[in-house]
């Protein structure tokens, strides 16, 4: 069941994006739905931790935990071009409708927070995810993987940015 878990968190990583700046972090508590209705519960979680100047690329930690289990940790590296820096995280809001999207409401682990909802929809994937001003602009999202008809829902729990 982790590996089913982990797996549908591979598209939320590569949906997701940051604010290039150390210490920005994120953590969601996600929820998996298998065809056989059985849900995993967790808590997925980023952090920017140091920066390549030279490179132009971030590392970042990424930890998971499943119901009560122990966190694992495991570190990937991110290029500075594929995050959106604070212009787009400031703006995602107000150029909501004009991007395609729906401004809502939603709440959160951090209280009720303006979002723009996006259809996400595609050939692979059914559903929507939800951005605004948060280190990795994703604040929440509902979605099924088509294929395995694997249900994928998280929502923010908690942020910080960094410096």
């Amino acid at each position: 069941m982790k590996t089913l878990f982990i797996s549908a968190l591979v598209l939320f990583g590569s949906l997701a994006s940051a604010a290039p700046h150390i210490g920005d972090m994120i953590t969601f508590d996600v929820t998996v739905t298998s065809t056989d209705n059985k849900a995993v519960v967790g808590v997925i979680g980023y952090k920017l931790t140091d920066y390549d100047d030279s490179a132009k690329m971030f590392l970042r930690e990424v930890t998971e935990q499943v119901g009560s289990g122990t966190p694992q940790v495991t570190q990937d590296i991110a290029s500075e071009s594929e995050l959106p820096g604070d212009e787009f995280l400031n703006s995602v809001i107000a150029k909501c409708t004009e991007l395609g999207g729906t401004p809502e409401t939603i709440t959160t682990g951090k209280g009720d927070m303006a979002a723009c909802k996006a259809d996400i929809s595609n050939a692979n994937v059914k559903g929507f995810q939800w951005y605004g001003a948060v280190p990795f602009a994703v604040m929440k999202a509902d979605y099924t993987i088509l294929q395995s008809n694997t249900h994928i829902a998280y929502v923010l729990k908690d942020f910080a940015f960094g410096k």
